[in-house]
This record gives C-alpha cells, structure tokens and sequence, in this order.
C-alpha cells in the first residue's frame, strides 16, 4: 500500500468466491491463482483521515483510467471521469484548489488534498506494473509501458 502525506491507495484482486486479496497478499499470489489479468476484476481504496473511498472495475481498465490517466488530468486542473467497464459506476474527480472531490451521484463527495492524491494514484498504478510482471508473464508490451515509473 501506498501512503502519501496521509492519502493511500490499495489496490485488491476481487476473486469469484468473494475474497478480495489486497496488496498486503499480492506475494502468495501466483499467475495461476488469478484469472487472465485483462479481466481480472478488482478494487481501489482511495484513503485519507476518516474519508474512504472504494472504486470497483476490471483490475486493468480501473488502474489505466484512475491511476495512469486522470493524475495528468487532474495535474493540468482539468476535471476527470472514470466510468466502469463492469457495471454502472461513473465517478468524477474535481479539483478545486488544493482539493479534489471525488464524486458519486447521489452521495456526499469525497474530498483528498490534491497533491497526495495524485501521487498516491500515481505510485499505485506503478505497483500495478509490477504485479502485471510478476502474474502475466506473457502480457503485451504497451499494456506493461502504460504502468512504467
């Protein structure tokens, strides 16, 4: 897990049975344990003090989007869309300021200082890469180069 001044971001590995594996367990794992990690489903916690934050996708398309993507939309002050492959989820991230909202319809949003959070994303989609190496040993260049530090 990541903590960048008191932001984190965990990823997990969501299994069929349920489980959900976070990085903590990322080392018993292995590239038989898990499904092809194109499709892969699995989480991101976004944390910060009493503020938490749970996004759920496709492994990969959930890290491209919000940990390889949006930093530099939101570096450039731009405000920033995830929406779900696997179901109906559709966040935004708004900055303003030196916070970022990150919002779902129909709840209250959930507020990170800019900066962290956006390292915080950052270093999560770079531990991703790692995984990637680690379980898919045959996975494409370009999908590898997306999560390069």
């Amino acid at each position: 897990m990541n903590a960048t001044a008191d932001v984190t971001a965990e990823l997990g590995i969501a299994f069929r049975d349920g489980r959900v594996v976070h990085e903590d367990g990322f080392a018993d794992l292995s590239p038989e344990n898990v499904l092809g990690l194109d499709s892969q489903e699995g989480v991101l916690v976004l944390r910060h003090g009493d503020t938490h934050c749970q996004l759920g996708d496709v492994l990969l398309n959930l890290v491209s989007t919000v940990c390889v993507e949006i930093p530099s939309q939101l570096e450039a002050g731009e405000q920033a869309w995830f929406g779900a492959y696997a179901s109906e989820m559709v966040m935004s991230f708004r900055p303003s300021g030196d916070t970022i909202s990150v919002i779902d319809e129909g709840i209250p949003p959930y507020d990170f200082p800019a900066a962290p959070l956006i390292a915080a994303l950052q270093a999560a989609g770079q531990r991703y890469g790692v995984l990637l190496r680690a379980l898919w040993p045959d996975a494409p260049q370009d999908v590898l180069d997306q999560f390069s530090a």
